[in-house]
């Protein structure tokens, strides 16, 4: 991102739209879609932000996940018992 002119950073969102439409696999959807809203995401908090706003989600998602895991394998297991 960094190494390219800005007047081409619009571009990376239409990029990043287009590819998610042409996607075949949910793996390269996930891969545009980051790229569109990541570009979307920098207009209001800069490339930085963005950057660190993704990764705060990501890991809030990946704890909460964890936690439901945690929550309904306890219980499953109560209920097994029972």
């Amino acid at each position: 991102y960094q190494v390219f002119p800005e007047n081409l950073y619009f571009s990376f969102g239409i990029i990043g739209g287009s590819g998610v439409g042409f996607s075949a696999s949910y793996g390269w959807q996930a891969v545009f879609n980051s790229l569109g809203a990541m570009m979307i995401a920098s207009e209001f908090l800069g490339m930085q932000g963005a950057i660190y706003y993704r990764m705060l989600n990501n890991i809030c998602g990946a704890l909460f996940g964890y936690m439901f895991f945690i929550g309904i394998s306890h219980v499953i297991q109560k209920i097994n018992k029972k």
